[in-house]
């Protein structure tokens, strides 16, 4: 199957191609989504039972674009998460799945929603993915494991905010909610009016900021948090899905 790296030094430049596409649509979901998974087995369920296709030309081809074995491994743990996530939420298409080998981007994933000259696109950052992986593990807060399933529900919960008619969830709306989301947004808002501050003593330009910071964020970054804490508790990957699909009453 085809697909895509880019290589490039700032995101904006005009990328390199090579393969692969990945489309998600041709992965089969898993028929039993009542067993209850807790961080560890389920990653090794999604490691076990998906698996990013064309991997052994993949992680060649990001070593000969220079890439860090340890990031390769990374990126291509943090792509069968998206992928194996993904393939279990109903009406998904397929999707581009790219690599992205531009330099110091401190990134790990993101999410593209098609546009007039462009396809739909998760995107894995693979240039210090592992280093940046440590890092979001902060003093042992979170394990690698969980890095790579709170990434993955974040793209993913961009992905279904571009349904057609899907709310979500604001500072506002979550008040008249479950009174355990509301511990996380209230978490999430904290979280995000420390980042304004920080950029603000930075410098940075208002578009910078509103970048990062705006109600696409606000509601993937609250359906992250919760999401974590209900799979370390032990969760089903139907209720997972239901978590990651949920909207506001």
């Amino acid at each position: 199957m085809p697909g895509e790296f880019k290589n490039q030094e700032q995101p904006e430049e005009t990328p390199k191609q090579t393969e692969p596409i990945l489309e998600t649509q041709e992965l089969e979901t898993q028929e039993n989504k009542e067993e209850i998974y807790d961080t560890e087995t389920l990653f090794d369920f999604l490691s076990q039972r998906y698996e990013v296709p064309n991997y052994d030309a993949t992680k060649k081809q990001l070593l000969e674009y220079g890439m860090e074995s340890k990031d390769i491994d990374a990126v291509l743990e943090l792509m069968t998460c998206i992928i194996g996530i993904d393939a279990n939420v109903e009406n998904l298409k397929g999707i581009r799945l790219e690599f992205n080998a531009a330099k110091n981007t401190k990134l790990l994933a993101g999410y593209s929603p098609a546009s007039e000259n462009k396809e739909e696109k998760y995107v894995v950052y693979v240039d210090g993915s592992a280093d940046e992986v440590i890092r979001r593990c902060g003093d042992g807060a979170l394990t690698k494991q969980e890095v790579f399933l709170k990434t993955a529900v974040h793209e993913i919960r961009h992905r279904i905010q571009y349904t057609a008619g899907f709310k979500m969830f604001t500072d506002e709306n979550v008040l008249g909610g479950d009174e355990e989301l509301k511990k996380y947004a209230d978490y999430v808002k904290t979280l995000q009016d420390k980042k304004i501050k920080f950029y603000k003593e930075k410098g940075e330009t208002d578009k910078f900021i509103g970048d990062r910071i705006n109600k696409f964020e606000f509601d993937s970054e609250l359906i992250e948090n919760f999401a974590i804490e209900q799979i370390r508790m032990g969760i089903t990957l139907d209720d997972l899905i239901k978590l990651i699909t949920l909207q506001p009453k």
